[in-house]
């Protein structure tokens, strides 16, 4: 009886570190071909902040003035059109539940808010998915560890002033 205790015991305990694992997995900077975004958790709110752009001010052909700082022009609410997309934050009531990270998820090319899932798959990536309705209705996009110092990342840590190991 003592032994069956015990091993109950233990797998609680280790499942504990497992899910706690699983949800701290997102925490960091991860990084999608034109940025960087940093996740954590705050007070016990969950927030993803853009926090390096490859491209941060308008070009020629661009629907914002050339040479400003990029802004959330899309936003169906005119008050906020002039909020920088760097610093932005895209979620909000975001709870890790069923091993996985969902809430809203502001999209700033679209202006529009999606339902959300958020996890790290086997590969180590991130995988982000909007969706109306239910998930299998959206799509996903991959981003890498900022850590992985691929493509464009470590010019984008560099422009963002993170002192990285690239």
């Amino acid at each position: 009886m003592w032994l069956i205790r015990m091993l109950t015991l233990s797998v609680l305990f280790v499942a504990g570190f497992v899910t706690a694992d699983d949800r701290d997995a997102v925490f960091g900077r991860w990084a999608g071909e034109s940025s960087i975004m940093e996740i954590g958790e705050s007070d016990g709110v969950l927030y993803v902040r853009i926090v390096s752009l490859l491209n941060p001010l308008y070009h020629d052909g661009e629907e914002g003035p050339v040479g400003a700082v990029r802004v959330d022009l899309q936003n169906p609410t005119p008050a906020l059109r002039s909020r920088t997309i760097l610093g932005m934050d895209l979620v909000g009531g975001y709870q890790y539940k069923k091993g996985k990270w969902q809430g809203k998820l502001y999209d700033p090319e679209s202006g529009k808010t999606y339902e959300s899932q958020i996890t790290v798959d086997g590969d180590g990536n991130l995988q982000m998915r909007g969706y109306i309705g239910m998930p299998m209705f959206g799509r996903s996009v991959t981003f890498k560890p900022a850590s992985s110092c691929t493509g464009d990342i470590p010019k984008m840590l560099a422009m963002a002033n993170i002192t990285s190991t690239c």
